[in-house]
């Protein structure tokens, strides 16, 4: 005891405890990712290790600054720094216990006020001498039935239920089977005109009135207009039926008197009601089956299945598709890299509990459906009613959308940007508020931000944060970085010491000062090698002299306006379509000149990057009617024969999700979106805005198309032949090689730049600072003489 006593505080126990809550972290976004953020809270982030780790090293990281004497003034850097994780461990907790986050849906010209829970609850009530008892549990139930443990106890004066939980049935359905000892079963599944079919159950002698008709089962006794079955299980009915036989195709009608045999599988029709008799048994019972497997319902089994998926990915991506190995030795793992037993099930319907209820020295086992109608339970004389839904929290104001307004990209269905108008609503505190992607609302401690849209697009869903643990954990990062900033100045911390020691080691700081000149100034040669590799690719080639002008012509950005150099937006742009700074050995600004000249071209260029995750990237193949194998998309393979575009659909119903409910299919076909949508934008020239608004009030500039059919008068004139000249002149220089025209065209561009909007411009130093910065990638290049160092 004296021994455990005496290592709080012990850095090596922080160390390990740092470890544990890493590896714990790792492990939840692994399983986040497979099995979705219920899973990952129930196993990780909501279990009562995860919360004991986070406790023991708050202790910890306190004893230890006493352990240390960090009180001290040469030390005070190093109490700041310790002293942050505190702050950001109680906001963690702070928000653990007094958080929520959920969904705002509001439809144009309405208001809303209630919140949709992230999570669900499972709620027990019942009614006793005439008042009402409930418990509920709030803890998040995870997809991975052996993850889920809990208990709920519903108290009621001096009596008590007790609500256990036994399984949870992943995607649970209904199912019905004859036995020798139940009593008779009718289910029928009725659908109305154009409504989806809903399944209606029936014991001996019931009768129930859908629609003004009754429908009876094993009961004479009924009234006009009828259904019934009677105890041979024949079908009647006193109006004449519509009867379609599904197994021989055959249309036909049963009159009035006529019976049919109730188990042939026929669709009946009355009026605008249909129905379809799905089983019918003299000795009925009724079970619920899930897609469950052993591994969903054993810790040891699934920690066995998730390694050997690992295994499978690794094997799949060093060796290729299993399905081309040619080794001998390799085709023994066929089978098992090509199994789909060890990944996470695509789980698509609703799951069901399965629970036990203890009440008065008498049990009872049930399933409780995800989202359904409470389960009444009678144990004892009393009833209980169970349900799982999502839980719901009331705002203390109101949110009133006036306007949903979406916005596309130019010649596309897919959304740029969209945005709420709203008016929040107070008493007499109200104002107007737009909510868009990258502008929130908070307000009383509340966090809005825009998240999805209804299909319509006539409503909103507001993602909704509240975080009372914010302050605290900003705190903490502020200190974070203050007592880091002091220990780089502190003559006594242990950074300054090993500064010193490396300063005094002569062969090191000369290989840091080579490394660096390497780095910084070694880029041009590996550059020129490149270029010698593109006159052998089948894409146009730009001047190299014209390359470098062009780089540095002045464009505005369009998302937040600021001023820079066509190189820091040409570099953007191929980074985000490609991956990559250049393509074929040619800059990235050499690229974005090529595609808005040469556009029929770059419509057949595979250079447009497909996701890396192997079994999106087959889906997507597939929906684009390309090899899987293809890193690399032509723009013109995202449209049909008739130029519709193929994703449309896919990225509308992503776009809708919630972000924290999209998967990775839904991400991955949003950024492959964006980047087709980034290509057709390039292709428009409407990226690059260069031609400044003469005395505009806010120094706005256009892009070439824009300019031209903006403009009017001598302004647009000018500026329409400016644009001609250049893109014209470039035209002929690809094709004779002469860019000498296209050398003066580009610098009369600059000219009206410098004269129209010098207000804005940035000065030439600034310009080629910032260029020099792009091709050196200092930031990237000096990682290796950090290590050196």
């Amino acid at each position: 005891m004296k021994n455990i006593i005496k290592s709080v505080g012990d850095l090596r126990i922080s160390i390990v405890l740092f470890l544990l809550f890493a590896l714990s972290c790792g492990l939840a976004t692994f399983i986040e990712s497979a099995y979705g953020t219920p899973t990952a809270w129930a196993m990780v982030y909501d279990s009562f290790w995860f919360e004991y780790i986070q406790l023991l090293l708050g202790i910890n990281l306190l004893f230890g600054m006493f352990r240390y004497k960090m009180f001290a003034l040469k030390k005070m850097p190093l109490m700041i720094f310790h002293f942050s994780f505190l702050f950001i461990l109680l906001g963690s907790a702070i928000t653990r216990y007094g958080g929520f986050e959920g969904l705002l849906a509001i439809r144009e010209h309405t208001q809303n006020a209630l919140v949709e829970s992230s999570k669900t609850s499972l709620r027990i009530s019942t009614i006793k001498d005439g008042e009402r008892y409930t418990s509920v549990n709030d803890r998040y139930i995870g997809n991975l039935p052996f993850a889920n443990s809990f208990k709920l106890n519903l108290n009621m004066g001096d009596e008590k239920a007790v609500l256990k939980y036994e399984n949870l049935i992943l995607d649970a359905d209904y199912t019905y089977k004859e036995d020798n000892v139940s009593s008779p079963l009718l289910v029928l599944t009725i659908s109305e005109k154009n409504s989806q079919g809903a399944n209606l159950e029936f014991r001996s002698g019931e009768v129930q009135n859908i629609n003004g008709i009754n429908f009876a089962f094993m009961n004479d006794d009924v009234a006009k207009p009828y259904i019934k079955i009677d105890k041979n299980l024949k079908l009647s009915s006193s109006e004449n039926l519509s009867v379609f036989n599904m197994k021989k195709g055959e249309n036909s009608t049963l009159k009035i008197g006529e019976k049919a045999d109730a188990k042939d599988l026929r669709l009946y029709s009355l009026d605008n009601l249909n129905f379809v008799v799905k089983f019918a048994s003299l000795h009925g019972a009724q079970e619920i089956q899930g897609v469950n497997r052993p591994q969903d319902e054993s810790f040891w089994l699934w920690f066995k299945s998730a390694w050997l998926e690992f295994a499978r990915t690794i094997m799949i991506s060093s060796f290729g598709e299993p399905q081309n190995w040619k080794a001998s030795w390799l085709t023994n793992f066929k089978d098992f890299a090509m199994s789909k037993d060890y990944q996470a099930l695509e789980l698509k319907g609703a799951h069901a509990l399965k629970l036990q209820l203890d009440y008065k020295n008498e049990s009872k086992e049930f399933y409780v459906f995800e989202y359904n109608k409470p389960t009444v339970v009678e144990l004892a004389g009393q009833k209980f009613f169970i349900s799982w839904a999502l839980a719901y929290e009331q705002l203390p104001f109101e949110i009133y959308l006036r306007d949903f307004v979406i916005d596309r990209y130019p010649g596309s269905m897919s959304p740029a940007s969209y945005a709420s108008e709203i008016t929040v609503k107070n008493n007499e505190d109200n104002f107007d508020y737009r909510i868009f992607m990258n502008n929130v609302l908070d307000y009383k401690g509340y966090r809005f931000y825009q998240s999805s849209y209804d299909q319509d697009e006539k409503g909103t869903i507001l993602s909704v944060n509240k975080d009372p643990g914010k302050i605290p954990t900003y705190i903490g990062y502020f200190l974070l970085c203050l007592g880091m900033f002091l220990n780089f100045l502190n003559p006594h911390s242990r950074f300054r010491t090993l500064a010193r020691l490396i300063n005094k080691d002569a062969l090191k700081h000369t290989a840091s000062v080579l490394a660096l000149f390497v780095a910084l100034f070694g880029a041009d040669k590996m550059l020129a090698q490149d270029l010698n590799i593109s006159l052998e690719q089948n894409i146009p080639i730009v001047d190299k002299a014209h390359v470098k002008e062009l780089k540095a012509l002045i464009v505005q950005k369009s998302v937040d306006g600021r001023m820079i150099p066509f190189d820091t937006l040409a570099r953007e742009i191929l980074e985000k379509i490609h991956k990559s700074a250049d393509y074929k050995g040619q800059e990235a600004s050499a690229i974005m000149l090529s595609m808005l000249i040469n556009v029929d071209l770059w419509q057949n260029e595979a250079f447009i990057l497909m996701p890396s995750n192997k079994n999106v990237r087959e889906a997507i193949a597939e929906i684009l009617e390309i090899s899987p194998e293809l890193k690399y998309v032509k723009y013109k393979d995202f449209f049909d024969a008739n130029n519709r575009y193929k994703l449309q659909k896919y990225v509308e119903n992503a776009n809708r999700k919630n972000p924290n409910a999209r998967g990775v299919f839904d991400k991955e076909i949003i950024y492959l979106d964006e980047r087709a949508n980034v290509v057709n934008l390039v292709f428009s020239g409407e990226l690059f805005k260069f031609i400044p608004i003469q005395n505009h009030d806010n120094n706005a500039w256009l892009a070439p198309f824009s300019a031209i059919t903006t403009l009017k008068d001598e302004e647009g004139q000018f500026v329409f032949t400016l644009i001609k000249n250049y893109f014209s002149s470039v035209d002929s220089a690809f094709h004779d090689g002469n860019w000498t025209r296209a050398n003066e065209a580009l610098g009369f561009i600059k000219q009206y730049q410098e004269k129209i909007g010098h207000e804005v411009m940035p000065n030439k130093t600034k310009i080629e600072m910032e260029i020099f910065s792009n091709k050196a990638e200092i930031f990237v290049k000096l990682a290796p003489v950090y290590l050196i160092a």
